[in-house]
C-alpha cells in the first residue's frame, strides 16, 4: 500500500511539474503575442499616419485645381481649354485661357480638370458655379446639356470618398460631401460633421471594420 501511494505521489508530481512546464511555455507565449500585438499595432498606426500625410500632400497639390463637365464628346481636343473657359465664365467670373498652367480631359474623358494660376481666380469661380444653374440656354449654344464645377479630389481622397458614398447608400450614415479639400460625414441627421483623413477614422467613427461591412452588404 505505502509503494502505491508513493507511485500515485510520484505520478501527481510528475504531472504537477508538466503542467508548470505548458503554464510556463504559455506565460512565454503569450508574453511573445502581446509583444507582437504591440509592435503590429504600433507599425499600423505609423502606416496610417505616413498614408493620412500622403493623402493631405496629394490633395494639397490640387488645390488650385477645379474639375469640371460633363464636357461634349463633339467638342475636340483642341478645342476644349477655349470652350470650356468660355462655358465656365457664364458664372460670372472671366476665365481665359491665359489664366490657367493647364486644362484637359481626365481619364474619364467627360470630364475635364483646370488648373488655375491664381488660386483666388479659382476660388471665385467655385463660390459662384452655381450660377450656372441659371445659364441653360446659354450652356446649350456652347454645346453643353449643362455643367458642374467641382474641387478636384486626389486618388486617395476619391478612393476615400466612394466608401463614404456607399455607406450612404447603405444608410450606414446620414450624410456625407467634400468640402474645402476635405471629406466631411454625419453620421445621423442631427450629429456633428465630422472630417474624415483615413479609413481608420471611419472605422473609428462607425466602431466597426467598413471595409468588411461593405463587402458584407454587398454580397446580400
Amino acid at each position: 500500500r505505502d509503494q502505491l501511494i508513493d507511485e500515485l505521489v510520484a505520478k501527481k508530481n510528475e504531472i504537477h511539474d508538466k503542467l508548470a512546464a505548458i503554464n510556463e511555455k504559455l506565460d512565454r507565449v503569450t508574453s511573445d503575442a502581446a509583444i507582437s500585438k504591440r509592435i503590429t499595432d504600433l507599425l499600423r498606426s505609423r502606416v496610417n499616419q505616413l498614408e493620412r500625410d500622403q493623402l493631405k500632400t496629394s490633395q494639397y497639390i490640387r488645390r488650385e485645381s477645379l474639375e469640371v463637365g460633363p464636357i461634349p464628346t463633339q467638342i475636340s481636343d483642341e478645342d476644349t481649354e477655349s470652350i470650356v473657359c468660355n462655358a465656365v465664365s457664364l458664372c460670372g467670373v472671366k476665365v481665359s485661357p491665359d489664366d490657367l498652367h493647364a486644362c484637359h480631359r481626365l481619364k474619364n474623358r467627360s470630364r475635364v480638370i483646370m488648373k488655375f494660376k491664381d488660386r483666388k481666380l479659382r476660388d471665385k469661380v467655385f463660390r459662384n458655379r452655381k450660377v450656372l444653374e441659371n445659364k441653360k440656354d446659354e450652356l446649350v449654344n456652347l454645346k453643353f446639356g449643362k455643367l458642374y464645377v467641382n474641387e478636384s479630389m486626389c486618388v486617395e481622397n476619391s478612393r476615400l470618398f466612394y466608401r463614404c458614398r456607399s455607406l450612404k447608400k447603405q444608410n450606414e450614415v446620414n450624410s456625407t460631401w467634400f468640402f474645402n479639400q476635405v471629406i466631411n460625414l454625419k453620421v445621423r441627421e442631427n450629429s456633428t460633421p465630422q472630417k474624415i483623413y483615413h479609413i481608420s477614422d471611419l472605422d473609428e467613427l462607425l466602431g466597426y471594420d467598413v471595409d468588411e461591412c461593405l463587402a458584407r452588404l454587398a454580397q446580400q
